[in-house]
């Protein structure tokens, strides 16, 4: 509980400095841009939160965002609906891939998705022979720049997906298999819970999240780029563990996970209304994922002296 309250602390503090700060930042077009860029990170962390629940990790997450949609858009560039299917149907096949090594072969996470990382983002530099796709259909660009009640497509769709993987985690067996296979997966095991099956299940989840947010990123930018999606991984991991979720497994949160998302979109907001260039945001960035990893840690370390 403890840890749900510092980053909802956290992100009050970021909004008073920034509001202090920059007179542009509570606006309402400065506050819609930030779930706006926050959009695709989030839904992308919020698949990594089943992942590492699970006690698993997933690197390719970028790759997959990218694979995708570049390999969609080469194969039906002006079928918006095909489009749609073979993103996410290819994505749900990477993950699957992914799952199936770690879940049913029991390979480590980090050196699986590492490796899917490379060979997925080397893919879609071949589909697309290196070159970025212009021009996509309109359909493609309504789900990245349209709007429906004067709301943004892709804050709608971050919303949706919010409210599905808290009702998963929150109101099915599903939801709850993967914290207790993170905390004791030999336990789950011998209470009868199908582990594989599972692990399995949370590589498909965030690769299918990959896949939406991917579509969003090609509609956003009109353009299916191999190259789009670099460091996302480190961006939803952080989120994730910012959030409340443990990097060893057993405990996650969704709403933590939210939390975190916007934690880090009004921090890179606020710094670009401040002018600070991206290579310090990224610096700064990464020392938050070192404190999160820290105070991550340290709470696994009391849980575990509670317990004994």
């Amino acid at each position: 509980m403890l840890r749900k309250l510092n980053i909802y602390f956290m992100l009050l503090i970021l909004v008073i400095i920034f509001a202090c700060i920059s007179p542009y930042f509570l606006t309402y077009q400065n506050i819609s841009n930030i779930l706006l860029a926050s959009s695709i990170i989030g839904i992308i962390s919020l698949g990594m939160s089943f992942v590492i629940a699970t006690s698993g990790i997933d690197l390719s997450v970028g790759s997959i965002l990218a694979f995708s949609s570049c390999f969609a858009v080469t194969l039906a560039l002006d079928n918006p609906l095909l489009i749609i299917i073979l993103s996410i149907v290819s994505a749900i096949f990477i993950g699957l891939i992914n799952g199936y090594i770690i879940g049913y072969k029991r390979y480590p996470a980090f050196i699986v998705t590492l490796a899917t990382m490379s060979i997925v983002r080397g893919l879609g530099y071949i589909v697309t022979d290196a070159l970025p796709i212009y021009g996509l259909p309109d359909a493609i660009k309504f789900i990245g720049q349209g709007r429906l009640f004067m709301i943004p497509v892709p804050i709608i769709i971050f919303i949706i997906t919010f409210v599905l993987c808290y009702f998963i985690k929150n109101k099915t067996k599903t939801g709850h298999y993967f914290a207790f296979i993170g905390d004791n997966e030999q336990a789950s095991f011998n209470a009868g819970v199908k582990t594989s099956k599972y692990k399995c299940l949370a590589y498909i989840i965030s690769a299918f999240l990959c896949g939406i947010a991917g579509l969003i990123t090609i509609g956003r930018m009109n353009t299916a780029d191999p190259s789009v999606g670099f460091m996302y991984e480190m961006s939803a991991i952080t989120a994730v563990i910012l959030g409340g979720t443990s990097l060893f497994g057993g405990k996650y949160t969704i709403t933590g996970t939210l939390a975190g998302v916007l934690v880090i979109g009004i921090l890179q907001n606020g710094l670009n209304l401040l002018s600070v260039t991206s290579y310090y945001q990224q610096v700064i960035i990464g020392i938050i994922l070192i404190l999160a990893i820290i105070s991550n840690k340290q709470k696994s370390k009391e849980n575990e002296n509670i317990r004994n």
